[in-house]
């Protein structure tokens, strides 16, 4: 009687499975079918677009006009879009496009530098004591709740009013009142993730606790944090546009998108008879924004493994 064993189809296919996996084969797969998943989503590909263009005009502002954000020319104040000002100029003479690209260099920076710089803090907490758990993770969650018990907005407006408004305060208050979210977000991607058979397996093989942190763990929840690092990036953008139009964000001689738009500081005569000083500036906060927001929603559609097809 012969001991061999007949394998049946699905056998054949696990071991198929296994031999790719082994040979690291399975996972460049999974990356090229996520890939695929961005590109098919249209949205996402024109937020794409959108955001370089957006990014190399104003890291490149130099080369797309030949005034400065603070250059003056009283001669020329509230002009009318012409050739020689493509938006035209504003009360002060300062040519709006040059204003625009400068000012989305700070803008910009705002935005990724807090979101960044909340998800550092954040992610660290998150994984590392969401593992843990224990009094350290009671602490740090009533901690964060506590942040998140009052509107974020307010919060800043406090701070903002009680320091000098800069812009390295602005970043770090983005940091200090945006970490919460992200920490709270990681924690419950990390609290699912330690139940996993295999973490139990490196807890057994006597791996150590940063290494399954950051080198198991990480990897599987780093699709979420991506997507809340880009909507994370809009919001404080946005925020820092509402700060500096109400005169609480970065300083008024610094170009940013929200010093921009308050030159008009609610008057309704500048906002009908000089749209140029609103209209051009608003468009492209909107289309950034926008842009942001589909490249998040593309990441969270590739990153869900139940929507790999």
């Amino acid at each position: 009687m012969s001991n061999t064993i007949r394998k049946t189809a699905l056998d054949r296919k696990m071991d198929r499975l296994l031999a790719l996996e082994e040979q690291g084969q399975l996972k460049t797969n999974l990356k090229s079918r996520a890939f695929r998943k961005i590109l098919a989503n249209k949205l996402a590909v024109l937020g794409v677009v959108l955001f370089t263009i957006i990014v190399l005009l104003s890291v490149a502002a130099p080369l797309f006009t030949k005034f400065s954000s603070t250059q003056l020319d009283l001669r020329s104040m509230l002009t009318a879009p012409n050739e020689t000002h493509l938006f035209g100029t504003d009360q002060l003479g300062r040519d709006i496009w040059a204003r625009m690209l400068y000012g989305g260099r700070i803008s910009i920076l705002v935005g990724f530098g807090s979101a960044i710089g909340a998800a550092l803090i954040g992610v660290t907490l998150g994984i590392y004591v969401g593992y843990k758990g224990g009094w350290l993770d009671s602490i740090i969650l009533k901690f964060s709740e506590i942040f998140m018990a009052f509107p974020q907005i307010i919060i800043i407006l406090i701070v903002m009013a009680i320091t000098k408004a800069s812009l390295t305060n602005i970043v770090v208050i983005f940091i200090l009142t945006g970490w919460p979210s992200m920490y709270r977000m990681t924690r419950s991607q990390i609290l699912s993730i330690k139940e996993q058979d295999y973490i139990q397996a490196l807890r057994a093989f006597g791996i150590g606790d940063l290494k399954i942190c950051f080198k198991h763990m990480l990897p599987n929840a780093i699709g979420p944090i991506f997507v809340n690092i880009t909507l994370s990036t809009a919001m404080f953008i946005l925020q820092e546009s509402a700060l500096s139009y109400l005169g609480l964000g970065v300083p008024p001689e610094v170009a940013t998108w929200g010093n921009i738009l308050n030159i008009v500081n609610g008057r309704f005569d500048y906002i009908q008879q000089y749209w140029w000083l609103w209209v051009p500036t608003g468009a492209m906060l909107t289309i950034f924004i926008l842009a942001i927001n589909f490249i998040g929603d593309g990441l969270r559609d590739a990153s869900d493994p139940t929507q790999l097809g």
